[in-house]
């Protein structure tokens, strides 16, 4: 017997939740390990990219919830959003000069820009099949793996934060 909307709805509510928890925990615990210099650089350098993420989804996730799509523009809307995302990752770290003025940021936070930057194709890998997850209202395993990806790559950085990696463990978990 599937379980009732009601159901769903307050197991979604509690993941969500959960996962709220999880990442306030994470970034306390990571902002006591890092101190305030790393963790702002970090926040500083994932801002831009958080933007040009948003750019280059356009909406793109939402209109293959929208309507039922095929394989092949599910293949297309892949493409569509890794090939903007890259451009955008371009355009950032040529822009990574102005920035750093900016923002003051040291020369060797503005060289993780680049693996920074990284994550905005990427994007493409994760919001395209959520969409899809969307569509067919699999929340339960969306909220799922959206909560142990999250734990696995808070986990990923306060181990390597205790470790001595620094600014590294936050870049190596955004990257997750």
């Amino acid at each position: 017997m599937a379980p009732s909307l009601s159901g769903r709805v307050a197991s979604g509510f509690i993941a969500l939740v959960g996962r709220q928890v999880l990442l306030a925990g994470f970034g306390i615990l990571l902002a006591r390990l890092l101190g305030p210099r790393p963790y702002g650089a970090f926040g500083i350098l994932s801002f831009p990219v958080g933007v040009c993420t948003f750019l280059a989804a356009l909406g793109i996730g939402d209109a293959l919830t929208r309507r039922d799509a095929s394989p092949r523009e599910a293949g297309t809307a892949l493409a569509l959003q890794t090939f903007l995302g890259l451009v955008l990752a371009g355009v950032l770290v040529l822009s990574g000069p102005a920035l750093a003025r900016l923002w003051d940021l040291s020369p060797f936070e503005l060289r993780l820009l680049p693996a920074v930057a990284l994550s905005i194709p990427l994007a493409a890998f994760r919001s395209i099949p959520q969409a899809v997850l969307e569509r067919a209202l699999r929340f339960q395993e969306m909220a799922r793996l959206e909560f142990w990806a999250q734990f696995l790559s808070q986990a990923l950085a306060a181990c390597l934060a205790v470790r001595g990696a620094g600014l590294m463990a936050l870049v190596f978990a955004f990257l997750l």
